[in-house]
């Protein structure tokens, strides 16, 4: 097992400063191909003045699977069905390491904004409301955004909480972003001022006077 930052004490320990806990892309664990089930490590942290915690950092590498074979994506807007319904259809796939998970998998969408609905799952708070939507796996089927006419651009977040065999736990994040076709013309078109005729002031600041001395 390697580290992405820190010094390799050469002794099956590891030292990490304060600086290499904010690594870009946070400090990551590599382990040899194939590792899986819990790995505990024990930690000791000193502070600047002398203070000592210790504790352990349990890592399960079979779950890694799982995050890089996450997909989420907002596609197109189709006609839903007779009636004339556009809806937007929400894509959320593992491509892999579901066979790492056990126990059942909780998604929740943010930001979606008031208005529009889900056609699966439930939101928290006023179904009008502007809340989170919580969905279990079996909402993911055929799941579309049903978005109002004038409705602008919007992000959505995802989180995934999964649990692994091992009992370590997992959480996820991505964001795609809707796009509904007015808001996409809106966007796209460059925005051109008109040329004014007024001429342009400019501001001077004066120097303050001088109060005479006494």
């Amino acid at each position: 097992m390697t580290l992405n930052a820190g010094v390799d004490n050469g002794d099956g320990t590891a030292t990490l400063l304060e600086h290499d806990l904010t690594v870009p892309g946070g400090l990551r664990m590599r382990f040899p191909p194939g590792a899986s089930g819990p790995h505990a490590f024990p930690v000791t942290v000193i502070s600047s003045d002398g203070h000592v915690r210790t504790g352990s950092l349990t890592v399960e590498p079979g779950l890694a699977a799982l995050e890089s074979g996450l997909r989420f994506s907002i596609e197109a807007p189709v006609v839903l069905d007779g009636s004339g319904r556009v809806g937007f259809p929400v894509a959320i796939s593992f491509a892999r390491g579901m066979g790492k998970m056990v126990g059942d998998v909780a998604f929740t969408l943010d930001g979606v904004p008031a208005g529009v609905h889900l056609t699966g799952g439930v939101r928290d708070g006023a179904p009008d409301g502007d809340g989170p939507w919580r969905l279990a796996m079996d909402d993911l089927r055929d799941l579309s955004l049903i978005v109002p006419e004038g409705q602008g651009a919007f992000d959505v977040d995802l989180t995934v909480e999964a649990r692994g065999q091992s009992g370590g736990r997992l959480k996820l994040t991505r964001q795609a972003r809707a796009v509904p076709p007015g808001a996409r013309a809106q966007e796209s078109r460059p925005s051109a001022a008109a040329p004014s005729t007024e001429p342009k002031s400019v501001a001077v600041d004066k120097p303050a006077s001088a109060s005479p001395s006494v």
